[in-house]
């Protein structure tokens, strides 16, 4: 065989078998948990570029909904100012002096209502109930707007006043009831004049106990 007829692939296939083959790995364990990790990190940034994208495109609209309400608002605010002027030209509107007098005639409306409602006959009969057979009263009157009834009268002793101011307390038409003020009339001869004498619980003997209270009232149904 002459050298122009020498092919060097010829050569190489008919040597192949007789050449020993070597094959070497240059990839280490390392390497591959390396190309794992940055596998899952290119993973993790591909979705954390979605979310971001996401939650842009939702605070857009968000935006452009909070732009649109706004402008609803603005709208609606102008239209009650001019609405309010209007009102004003036309004398509709009512100044502060107006307001405060329809509120007195509102409570003035409501203390006729209240006094038209109540039974006085109703009243005398739950204060007689009320009432132990030793009080006497020299005034009895109702303020409707507070629902409360002031009593002025007289008893023959403390104990009687204690004994009125609980038993107003336990019926059920009245509740908090509350001495205002009282007056001990001092008996000038005990004996004589038939004042009581309270000296086993140390207290002077008396004519009669002068006394004011309130209590409120609510007529039971």
């Amino acid at each position: 065989m002459s050298i122009r007829d020498w092919n060097p692939l010829r050569w190489l296939r008919r040597t192949r078998c007789a050449v020993p083959q070597l094959h070497l790995s240059v990839t280490g364990p390392k390497i591959a948990v390396m190309r794992l990790l940055q596998t899952v990190m290119v993973t993790m940034l591909l979705v954390s570029l979605g979310l971001a994208g996401w939650w842009w495109e939702g605070c857009v609209a968000d935006h452009a909904t909070a732009e649109r309400i706004e402008a609803a608002t603005s709208r609606l605010q102008a239209a009650n100012d001019r609405f309010s002027r209007l009102l004003v030209q036309e004398g509709f509107t009512l100044t502060v002096a107006q307001v405060s007098e329809i509120k007195q005639q509102i409570a003035f409306a409501n203390v006729l209502s209240a006094k038209r409602g109540l039974s006085w006959a109703r009243l005398l009969s739950d204060l007689e109930e009320a009432t132990p057979a030793e009080i006497s009263y020299s005034s009895v009157q109702m303020n409707f707007k507070e629902a409360t009834v002031a009593l002025e009268g007289a008893t023959s002793s403390l104990q009687g006043l204690n004994a009125l101011v609980m038993g107003l307390n336990r019926h059920p038409a009245f509740s908090k009831a509350t001495l205002s003020s009282h007056v001990l009339e001092a008996a000038k001869d005990s004996k004589s004049e038939g004042g009581m004498s309270d000296l086993s619980l140390g207290l002077p003997a008396v004519k009669h106990v002068l006394f004011h209270m309130t209590a409120a009232y609510s007529p039971t149904s």
